[in-house]
């Protein structure tokens, strides 16, 4: 898949400034072709060894009205620093010696075992990127849906809008993100390779419980990892999306009353979402890049949508490099699969 910009460093960008061998340049490639969000995030090396202290600008100062011989007081922004942390994902992989040794080429075929697990990272750090919760789960990092958990009452309640799903057990959000130092981006702790970590630990003895012996060949996988938000205005959720309701009825369209049993307009939420962004966000500039995100059965019922309403869409489907692109007013849309996994139910707080 196409990534968003060639701007800002993603994962792999950063193992190869690290990396003089190419020995980790290679994992982190396949990370980030297991999971198309990983592609997008712009990746910053922290400046802690745990993670990342930012500053964050909470008020602006505005100008005083003055007159002739008038005085003006000094004033100053208002900010607060704020730090985000990187939780440690680790796995072991084993192998029987035998059956290794029994193939024509004993590393690949231990190596195609490993990616199995790579692939593992990759979606469980796609995952923690919009469901973690650092204050329910200390050893995670912090993701999106923690800090934007509030239709009323925060500094970011605009960009959370509510799509008026039914209380039922197939709920998801949408997502669009902005990807950049001044933005969102992932995190690897200071003076790390992209955060990654793969040993060969070689041959080994494995015990089963019942004290019988055999020979592994076991490899150690550690990856540092967590997520930065620098402006929250550039991040924006669309909340409680009844994907139940979407497939049944998302082919079903009438001028002037909509989408059949209340089923939420989807291109209609998404324009909702381009609108909070900073007046001066697009995906051609300003050092970030935006995506939506979407969960397979969201994706499907924003295609039938748009055809249903037989007109003009701004909805636009193109073949990049033999991968289908779908883009919403010039915004990329994005399957994630973690968006429709079981921690996902129907948020009341935000009803």
């Amino acid at each position: 898949m196409a990534t968003l910009s060639v701007k800002n460093p993603n994962l792999l960008d950063l193992a190869k400034l690290k990396d003089p061998d190419g020995s980790i340049t290679e994992i982190v490639e396949i990370l980030n072709q297991t999971n198309g969000v990983l592609e997008d995030v712009s990746f910053v090396e922290g400046n802690l060894d745990t993670g990342h202290m930012h500053t964050m600008r909470t008020g602006i100062p505005s100008p005083t009205y003055t007159k002739l011989y008038g005085g003006v007081q000094p004033t100053k922004s208002t900010t607060v620093q704020v730090t985000d942390t990187c939780a440690m994902l680790e796995a072991y992989c084993e192998v029987d010696k035998r059956l290794a040794d029994l193939s024509n080429n004993k590393e690949a075929w231990r190596f195609s075992e490993d990616s199995a697990h790579l692939e593992g990272f990759s979606a469980e750090f796609a995952r923690g990127i919009f469901a973690n919760d650092e204050a329910t789960s200390p050893e995670q990092f912090t993701g999106l849906k923690p800090r934007y958990n509030a239709l009323t009452g925060a500094a970011n309640s605009d960009n959370v809008i509510n799509a008026a799903g039914a209380d039922n057990n197939n709920y998801t959000d949408i997502w669009l993100v902005g990807w950049g130092p001044r933005a969102c981006h992932g995190i690897v702790p200071k003076g790390s390779v992209a955060g990654f970590q793969m040993r060969d630990l070689g041959e080994d003895t494995k015990v089963n419980s019942d004290g019988s012996m055999y020979q592994v060949y076991r490899t150690h996988m550690m990856w540092n990892v967590g997520l930065a938000l620098r402006d929250w205005r550039k991040v924006v959720r669309i909340c409680n999306v009844d994907q139940t309701t979407l497939l049944a009825n998302s082919g079903l369209y009438t001028p002037g009353t909509g989408f059949a049993n209340s089923t939420v307009d989807l291109t209609d939420q998404m324009h909702k979402a381009i609108s909070r962004l900073p007046g001066t966000s697009d995906n051609n500039g300003n050092g970030e890049r935006y995506c939506f995100y979407m969960s397979r059965d969201v994706l499907d019922s924003l295609r039938r949508q748009v055809s249903a309403k037989t007109i003009e869409s701004s909805l636009q489907m193109e073949n990049v490099g033999g991968t289908l692109i779908t883009s919403y007013m010039g915004f990329p849309v994005k399957r994630v699969d973690a968006l429709a996994e079981s921690a996902y139910v129907y948020d009341t707080a935000l009803s």
